[in-house]
């Protein structure tokens, strides 16, 4: 009898028995990784994908985390997953609560379920799941954590790989080297899920592009220019600027992309600040051009009227703005601008890129 239904009738025996066994994730990653060594040498393929399902009686689509971590990552990762597996069972990890449904089973054990495998798939180098694998097995880091900080690192790699393409350079690391200004974590991290299978949304393309002009101007223009990373909230101040930016002699113009965590005193103690340092450079009056956050209409409308509020309720200037791709220009947008703004008595001002 070929192996492929022998073991299928063994499971299938296995299932009608009164006592049986249930087979379980880490069973079910140690029979498809038998499998792969025995029968196909380690080399993944259609037919093994088929034989692991016609023995574990489950289609291919729902077993794909499994098929994964069966073939496509090395031995060492693959021994630290069934740990985590075995201490997920048997309710060791950090922060892990018996559900109802484990207190219900008669061995009060939870079975590791394959959609938290799916983290782990995607552009992560093994050193990194090792570490983090390591780290929950320790009780350092929950399977939440754990699940956070392979995103993070899956959507920041995306973000690097995208920036060092667009900017025609070979590797991330010479990307680093032309645009220091523009690579480092603090400055793309708030782009995180702009790139997704490769695509880039307009927002970091202009980012980017933004780094590739600021590189090709000439030195004089750059000694003019500083950058400074701090929080606007917390640590904006004049004494802050005299130190870093001696040169600084005030702002008649302040461009804003506001945060969509920002509040209306969030936004105002924005405003008082500039307003201070402005006072002290003996500079009357700022003007400020604000642009929304770039997402859903209720979000944007939201902001909109946040900074209405708030800009009126401090007698200032401002303009409402955002940055507009004329050959991207969709249906919803333009209606957008025509009804929700203009009925506010607004006037757009575009920025084109």
């Amino acid at each position: 009898m070929p192996a492929k239904d022998a073991l299928r009738l063994e499971q299938l025996h296995n299932r009608v028995d009164a006592i049986h066994h249930n087979l379980n994730t880490a069973d079910k990653m140690r029979l498809c990784r038998k499998i792969l060594v025995n029968q196909f040498l380690m080399k993944k393929s259609p037919e093994w994908r088929n034989m692991c399902s016609s023995v574990i009686g489950e289609s291919e689509s729902t077993l794909a985390n499994i098929f994964f971590v069966s073939a496509d990552v090395s031995e060492k990762v693959f021994e630290l997953m069934l740990e985590m597996i075995t201490n997920y069972r048997q309710m060791r990890l950090k922060g892990q609560r018996a559900t109802k449904k484990v207190l219900k089973d008669i061995k009060c054990q939870a079975d590791f379920p394959y959609g938290k495998l799916k983290c782990m798939r995607g552009d992560i180098t093994e050193i990194e799941l090792i570490n983090i694998l390591s780290e929950v097995n320790s009780k350092e880091k929950s399977l939440a954590e754990m699940e956070s900080d392979l995103v993070r690192l899956k959507e920041m790699r995306a973000l690097q790989s995208f920036f060092a393409k667009y900017s025609n350079c070979s590797s991330w690391q010479e990307a680093r080297e032309r645009y220091p200004e523009f690579t480092n974590e603090e400055s793309i991290q708030g782009f995180r899920g702009d790139v997704v299978r490769g695509k880039s949304t307009e927002r970091f393309k202009s980012y980017i592009q933004r780094a590739i002009s600021f590189k090709a101007t000439d030195g004089t223009f750059k000694e003019g220019v500083t950058i400074v990373n701090i929080d606007c909230l917390t640590e904006l101040c004049p004494s802050l600027l005299d130190e870093k930016v001696p040169q600084f002699k005030g702002c008649e113009i302040v461009f804003l992309d506001l945060p969509k965590t920002w509040s209306s005193e969030n936004l105002s103690h924005f405003v008082r600040m500039v307003r201070g340092m402005n006072s002290r450079k003996n500079v009357d009056e700022a003007t400020f051009v604000i642009f929304p956050v770039n997402c859903s209409a209720a979000k944007t409308i939201e902001q909109i009227s946040l900074i209405i509020d708030t800009m009126n309720r401090l007698d200032k200037a401002f303009h409402l703005a955002y940055y507009h791709n004329s050959g991207n220009t969709t249906t919803g947008y333009c209606v957008f601008d025509q009804l929700s703004l203009h009925a506010l008595g607004l006037t757009l001002l575009y920025l084109y890129v």
